[in-house]
Order: C-alpha cells, then structure tokens, then sequence
C-alpha cells in the first residue's frame, strides 16, 4: 500500500488525503500551523467567533456538489444566502446558494480531517529522494518512507521548499509553477459594542478601496450575543501596498474610513494578514503529477479553477491520478 506525504493542511490537502483513505491509500499530512483549513479560517477572540479568511462557498460542479450534500446531511453546513446587497441597497450575485456553517468555516476543515493523520505545526523545510522514497525534514525532526509527496500549500511556498532541497524539476513544469501570483488580503476583525447597521444576511459587497467586503458574523450565525463581531477584507490594491506594515500602522491608514461607514461602535480590533489570499494567475490543469525525481504531485486552488470549489477539485483529482499510479 503507497503511503504520501501532503504538505500543506488547507482545502486542497485534506480533500486529497480524505479522498486517497477512500481509496485504500495511506498519507500523512504535514501542516506548519496549529489548525487546518488553510484560509477555511476561524479565530475565537472576545468571546465571539469570526471567519476572517473564506466567508462561504458555492458548489457548481458534480463533485462539489455530491461532497456538499455529505456535509449537509451531517449537519455540517447550511444555505447563508443566494447573494448580497452594495452600500446602494442593490443586490448582487447570481442567485447560487452560498454555503456556511454555523460553527465557522474552519469547522468544514475539521469534519473533513476528523480521520485523517495530520501533524500539525510541523513546517517543513527540505525534501529529499532517495531509494525510490521521498523523505521530508524540519528544523529538528525526519520522516521518511513515502512512496509519493504532493505539494498543497501556496506555491510559492511549495518553490522555496524545493529549491532549498536542490531538487530539479523539469523547466516547463518550473517555469509554470513560476509564473503563478497571488493577491493578498488584509482582513480585519472588528468587536463592536452592540449590533451592527448592517442589512441581514450580514454580508456587504463594498465598493472600490481599501475595503471590499464586510460580513457581521453575529448576523452570519457564528455568535449568540447583542453585539456583533465584524470581519473586512481590504481590496487587493490596499492589501498589496500595506500587508507589510505593522498593525498600528495599517490601523491608523483604516480606522477613520471605517467609522464613515458607520457600521456600529468599535470597541477593538485585530489584523490578520493573508499573504496568499487570491490566485491571480493559475496553472490551466487541476493538478499536476510528475514521475520525476520521484511521484510528485501539485495542487491547491491555484490550479484549475480557484477559491473552495476548485482547491476541492484540486485535492480530489490529484488524488484520483495518485491511485492510478500507487
């Protein structure tokens, strides 16, 4: 029996190491932080719970869809809306049903990984093959035995990992790998005094910079309390120029157009950087398997299509080519 090692815990990994289990096939993933999910994220902080990364997920495709009806069927997610209004009061969106749950988007993650084998904070940071194996190293730690690896976490972080262990891939594959960028986002998780002004369901599509969107969490289903808990994701032009920045700076650039915009009384706040929030050029295919040095694979959203939908697709059709070759 074949045995992989994913790194990267976010969408794309759980889905291919849920999907090999399915198949007979063992894998052991490999997560730098303490949950998983990737941007499938929520923080508990004041008592209240926000989704500061995904806010929802829609489902188009058979595979999506048939993994969508598992997860409603076991109480997982719910329908949150068929799409939002502007500051004009003009609803936008094209009617699809935008899925959450209840207990916050990380808890998707969770269910999914509930049988998996994950070592969580674990940062890898070199890979080698040798013997017909792959094996991986921390700063401290080895692992090794596996028959297959595949790459799920952002890509330029799957490049670094690569070419600090001097391995060779082939130039079209590298330059392709190369050419993808991501976006990023700054979110910033608002805890206001009493309830929002904001219109149920509790997502606003916001227009232009530096903010894009803001959803009321307490509204969303998250928090049973009178006041509300905010989440704002800045657009990617404000995001691209400031993540660097320290938090007092990027609060000082924000705090007064956030209180033009009257969404209720702040009473504190916290930043929290997504250096790799939006795949701004992608890899045509849904995964990409490799022979060479060894049975190497590549997923996540920034192939095929991008956002939850297709890191799912990603995740489940590495797994399918990986049971093909195991």
């Amino acid at each position: 029996m074949g045995k992989v090692a994913i790194i990267g815990g976010g969408i794309s990994g759980i889905m291919l190491s849920y999907r090999l289990k399915q198949k007979g096939l063992g894998s052991t993933i490999f997560e730098k932080s303490r949950g998983v999910g990737g941007r499938m994220a929520t923080k508990r902080w004041k008592e209240k719970s926000y989704d500061h990364g995904c806010q929802y997920f829609t489902a188009t495709k058979p595979e999506t869809i048939s993994l969508l009806h598992e997860l409603e069927t076991e109480n997982v997610v719910e329908i949150w809306s068929r799409g939002f209004s502007n500051l004009s009061g003009s609803q936008q969106g094209d009617q699809q049903k935008r899925w959450i749950s209840r207990k916050g988007m990380t808890a998707v993650a969770k269910h999914l990984s509930k049988n998996l084998d994950i070592n969580k904070q674990t940062q890898i940071v070199r890979i080698n093959y040798d013997n017909d194996q792959w094996s991986l190293q921390t700063d401290d730690q080895h692992y090794s035995g596996f028959n297959a690896l595949a790459f799920t976490c952002p890509v330029p972080q799957t490049l670094s990992i690569i070419n600090d262990s001097k391995i060779s891939l082939n130039n079209d594959i590298a330059q392709q790998l190369g050419d993808i960028n991501y976006q990023p986002c700054i979110a910033i998780l608002i805890d206001l005094m009493g309830p929002s002004n904001l219109p149920k369901p509790g997502g606003l599509w916001l227009e232009g910079e530096p903010f894009i969107w803001v959803a009321d969490n307490s509204l969303k289903g998250l928090n049973d309390c009178e006041s509300s808990s905010l989440v704002v994701h800045c657009g990617p032009q404000f995001s691209s120029d400031n993540i660097d920045k320290s938090t007092d700076e990027i609060w000082k650039l924000i705090s007064s157009k956030l209180v033009g915009y009257e969404f209720g009384k702040i009473c504190d706040h916290k930043i929290h950087r997504w250096r790799y929030s939006f795949p701004t050029t992608r890899h045509p295919d849904k995964s990409v398997l490799l022979d060479e040095p060894g049975l190497l694979g590549f997923a996540g959203d920034a192939f095929g299509e991008s956002k939850v939908q297709g890191a799912i697709l990603s995740g489940t059709n590495l797994a399918e080519d990986m049971a093909d070759r195991l």
